[in-house]
């Protein structure tokens, strides 16, 4: 089984065989921001096992990881135990917040958004990735799906200009991703259950191919944020700064 996720995703430890679609697109978004944005002191919201390390690391100097002291992921490599909430990070202390696959477990994103606003240097930026379609996880501490406006109202109340909302996925790939879920449990039937991994696999190989020609906001699984501090939260709005 280990086999029907694409090698260069076998490195990421929540990877599974039935999830590596999103996975993907979710870093090669990330590698994109990366080489964009991530410079000098990096913070992790929530980094678990701080899985993305190494696609941040040719770009910062410093990665830190913040998570609880029970991080459902694992806490090896949390550096301080903190909240998105109150990390215990000074103000102006960071140049790049990673936040992945975080802010729908938060039941106050909008505190989280501006404590971050306060860590980050001016200037700085928050590279974030986040679903809209996507089964009930980890639950109970599952509270929201956001939309594109849901996201940029949230990050405007907290200070942030040059908001950049990206769709992850269009329909196909939402769909497959979805139809992929609902059939997991047919593994459990032995007779079913490499035919399904098998089938399973395919269909994210398919679903790879049509994400080339559709991106759809109205269909993604996933957005991808990237939000820039130019003021703090006591502050007005620069003029001429878009969202």
């Amino acid at each position: 089984m280990f086999k029907l996720i694409p090698k260069h995703l076998r490195k990421f430890p929540h990877v599974k065989p039935h999830n590596w679609l999103n996975h993907e697109l979710i870093v090669r978004f990330l590698e994109e921001m990366g080489r964009k944005y991530a410079t000098g002191t990096l913070v992790d919201i929530g980094c678990g096992k701080k899985p993305y390390k190494e696609v941040f690391a040719p770009f910062v100097e410093q990665h830190i990881g913040v998570d609880l002291v029970d991080a459902i992921h694992g806490n090896e490599e949390v550096d301080i135990v903190g909240s998105a909430y109150e990390t215990g990070l000074e103000a102006g202390s960071c140049d790049v917040i990673l936040c992945s696959e975080v802010l729908e477990h938060l039941e106050e994103p909008e505190i989280a958004l501006k404590e971050m606003n306060r860590i980050l240097t001016k200037g700085g930026r928050v590279i974030l990735t986040v679903p809209f379609f996507w089964p009930v996880h980890e639950a109970p501490r599952d509270f929201y799906r956001y939309t594109e406006y849901g996201l940029r109202h949230l990050f405007e109340k907290a200070a942030f200009d040059e908001i950049d909302v990206v769709p992850l996925t269009g329909f196909w790939p939402m769909a497959i991703q979805m139809l992929i879920y609902a059939t997991r449990r047919l593994k459990g039937l032995f007779l079913l259950r490499h035919l399904v991994g098998l089938g399973h696999y395919w269909l994210q190989k398919l679903a790879m191919f049509t994400n080339r020609y559709d991106k759809r906001f109205q269909f993604t699984n996933l957005y991808g944020v990237v939000a820039t501090k130019y003021r703090s939260c006591d502050e007005p709005a620069k003029e001429g700064l878009v969202s």
